[in-house]
């Protein structure tokens, strides 16, 4: 089957055992290929090549602290909150669905979907520049930066992208994201690649924090219990249950952060404090550096010469027919007015994203 502009959504990580290497082949490559053995109409055997092509959105799920560490690498991980508020949040609004509370009908919901479809239908395929890229400051001693930064990159190009109707464009009719979309991508990406770096999960981290904050320096060095860590958790106020305690000190002894003597029993494992956890900066915007008209010299490298009253970021065009962008103008490159007639028309998919686009 055609992967190509699909999503791979894999229920469960155990769904996809064994097949680690093709995923992240499929991620780094946009194509999987693979021999098979098989026989022929005429009896004999003979090696027959298969090829999947991509580019493939994968999404998997797990209750796993950690996926394959090459596979961890090439993926934006998301982590959900386990916290006891969470959880009461979660039962309410199921109580509120039982209780028939702020439902709709299914003509409402329908009605939702296609104002959603058809506002995705106006927008097109175009490429999208970030000016302020060599701004972004992230760390530089992790290697996984180096996969990590351009999904970065390719997030803040489509909050940018969906935004395309109120974005600027450049004389070569390429959208220009602003500083808005920087932010809005840190906010939905930010926090998960901060945990990423880490290398602790949320849980890993409320673990580690609460040995190196209330387990005694004496019990850190000459060991502690898995007891000494949930009294430690309960004075910092975290509600976990015993098996994601034990689960965290077990991630935490297999990363080096921890060491474990192994004994099994009614005693129970004893750990010390192995390393400490490094502090990792995230992901900042510096400053812009200050622009010289004469010079024409800006950041790094050259731009083209800006006059006195102009900036260097972006602005707010105008919106409607009567008033002409005095650089854009109301020709291609413009913006028009949003007209509620342009929701409700139908624009076939196939003339939006391209021939041979998947359709969703």
């Amino acid at each position: 089957m055609s992967l190509k502009h699909s999503v791979l959504y894999i229920q469960e990580l155990a769904g996809s055992e064994g097949a680690e290497f093709s995923i992240r082949t499929l991620q780094s490559d946009n194509v999987l290929k693979w021999e098979a053995t098989e026989k022929q109409a005429d009896g004999t055997m003979a090696n027959v090549e298969y090829e999947v092509e991509g580019p493939t959105v994968i999404v998997q799920t797990t209750t796993r602290n950690h996926l394959h560490p090459e596979n961890e690498t090439r993926a934006v991980p998301i982590y959900l909150d386990e916290s006891a508020e969470q959880t009461e949040r979660i039962t309410k609004e199921v109580l509120r669905r039982a209780a028939g509370e702020g439902t709709i009908s299914d003509a409402e919901r329908e009605a939702m979907w296609e104002a959603w479809h058809d506002a995705l239908r106006l927008l097109e395929p175009v490429e999208v520049i970030v000016p302020f890229a060599r701004r972004i400051e992230v760390p530089k001693h992790l290697v996984r930066i180096r996969r990590d930064l351009p999904r970065l990159l390719n997030i803040i190009r489509l909050v940018a992208w969906v935004q395309q109707h109120t974005r600027d464009r450049d004389d070569n009719g390429r959208i220009v994201a602003t500083e808005d979309d920087f932010h809005k991508a840190v906010g939905v990406v930010g926090d998960s690649f901060a945990r990423a770096w880490k290398a602790f999960t949320p849980s890993e981290e409320a673990v580690y924090s609460a040995i190196t904050d209330h387990v005694s320096e004496n019990l850190r060095k000459h060991g502690f219990k898995r007891s000494h860590v949930e009294g430690a958790l309960a004075k910092a106020g975290v509600s976990m249950p015993s098996k994601t305690v034990r689960d965290a000190l077990l991630a935490l002894a297999s990363s080096g952060f921890l060491e474990s003597d192994g004994k099994r029993g009614a005693a129970g494992t004893t750990y010390t404090v192995a390393k400490a956890a490094e502090v990792i900066k995230g992901i900042t915007l510096s400053a812009p550096s200050p622009i010289n008209p004469k010079s024409v010299l800006f950041g790094l490298g050259k731009a083209d010469s800006i006059g006195e009253s102009d900036f260097a970021h972006s602005r707010q065009l105008p919106i409607n027919d009567a008033e002409p962008d005095p650089v854009m103008g109301n020709g291609r490159k413009g913006l028009r007015q949003l007209k509620t007639a342009y929701l409700s028309r139908k624009v076939p998919i196939s003339r939006v994203m391209g021939e041979g686009a998947t359709k969703t």
